[in-house]
């Protein structure tokens, strides 16, 4: 059964993962970095439901980048497709179980309070922030 929404997490690169992030290639990286922080916990498993389309157009790249960069998570052993069924019977789509190398770090985090912002007069090229209490 898919979450409603993840918990905001955030993503925590040690030392210990330089060798990965170098072996993997910047768009393979890119896009474990993108399903980590999609992903949540579920049975004691980090699941990212995610499809190659909505990852593609969430990092602004072709979803044929996307899809060789599972390859190499796949090939490295990063991620493992999964295909939950539904109450029904069906599969569900997008699902990837993921493994966390040592070196990396999820944790979760409070959001800020709502930040608003207002549109200076035109012309100004200011831009004012005010928080909400």
């Amino acid at each position: 059964m898919k979450p409603a929404d993840p918990s905001p997490v955030s993503l925590v690169i040690g030392a210990a993962s330089l060798e990965l992030r170098r072996a993997l290639g910047p768009s393979a990286w890119l896009v474990f970095e993108e399903m980590l922080l999609r992903s949540t916990t579920e049975r004691g498993e980090r699941i990212a439901h995610v499809s190659v389309r909505s990852m593609a157009a969430a990092l602004g790249v072709a979803k044929d980048t996307v899809a060789r960069a599972l390859n190499r998570l796949r090939d490295a052993g990063l991620v493992s497709p999964a295909q939950p069924k539904n109450d029904r019977g069906l599969f569900e789509a997008g699902s990837y179980v993921i493994d966390v190398p040592d070196g990396l770090t999820l944790s979760a985090f409070e959001l800020a309070p709502q930040v608003r912002t207002r549109k200076a007069a035109p012309g100004t090229g200011q831009l004012t922030l005010g928080i909400e209490s």
